[in-house]
């Protein structure tokens, strides 16, 4: 599980996440400390007007709105390196990705 931490936010992915069989599009985790599995997920680019959008349970972990400020600000500045990350850890594995990421 790739993990980096910038500002005191822990920025991972999940290995098993699916819709079906394919494998989610690209998003990353965000929480404060270790990786927690309720923490709220980004989406990162491909396909959207935006490059990234909250998951909604962002407000359920906790997470205030300026906050949510500072990590999508966190988001954008390393969007490509969450990309590759991303791609590095699942697409060369031979998983089935879903749509969104070809």
């Amino acid at each position: 599980m790739p993990v980096f931490s910038i500002l005191g936010w822990t920025f991972f992915f999940w290995s098993n996440e699916f819709i079906g069989n394919k494998l989610e599009p690209i998003h990353i985790h965000v929480c404060k400390g270790k990786p927690s599995k309720n923490a709220p997920k980004w989406w990162v680019g491909y396909g959207r007007k935006t490059s990234l959008a909250s998951f909604d349970n962002a407000e359920r972990y906790g997470i205030k709105q300026s906050d949510k400020a500072e990590i999508e600000e966190i988001i954008k500045n390393n969007a490509n390196l969450i990309i590759e990350l991303w791609h590095e850890h699942f697409v060369g594995h031979d998983l089935e990705v879903h749509d969104s990421v070809k």
